[in-house]
């Protein structure tokens, strides 16, 4: 009787878990998205995942570029340099879904790291009110990667 009890629910969720992995959606890594800064006169890099064999087509300002996603899922692009300037909108569009990023910039791109006060907010520096007082810097964007070990590579920073 367990057995059939069994057999049951598996017959009853199996349609879930095969749509489940035949309607995958197009996805991008966190650190493409709206607001972000594209790196000026370097050729540009997409990627993403979506279902094997799935194909992929990415559109930023008059550039536009098509793959197919591996037998893993993963695609990428490389569109071509752009120079300074935006905002852009980027679209990428797959069999099941179109994701739309907006205000894209095309400019300076620099990474920083280093010891725990490059952790330090303007707030905590001297002179922190007037200093946020007179701020006006409309077109830098931050992107925060959170502090989580990982003792293997990841393909994606929830950030």
């Amino acid at each position: 009787m367990k057995k059939s009890k069994q057999a049951t629910i598996l017959s009853l969720l199996m349609p879930f878990i095969c749509l489940s992995t035949v309607f995958a959606e197009v996805k991008l890594p966190h650190v493409l998205g709206s607001n972000m800064v594209l790196q000026r006169d370097m050729p540009i890099p997409v990627w993403g995942w979506a279902d094997a064999g799935e194909q992929v087509t990415i559109t930023l300002g008059d550039h536009e570029a098509t793959t197919t996603a591996d037998a893993d899922g993963h695609w990428r692009v490389t569109l071509p340099m752009m120079s300074a300037g935006g905002p852009h909108n980027m679209t990428v569009s797959g069999n099941q879904n179109r994701i739309e990023l907006t205000d894209i910039l095309v400019g300076e791109v620099w990474i920083c790291s280093g010891q725990s006060n490059m952790q330090w907010s303007v707030r905590q520096s001297k002179d922190s009110e007037k200093e946020i007082a007179e701020a006006n810097y409309p077109m830098i964007r931050l992107f925060h990667v959170p502090r989580k070990p990982s003792g293997l590579p990841i393909d994606d920073v929830n950030a």
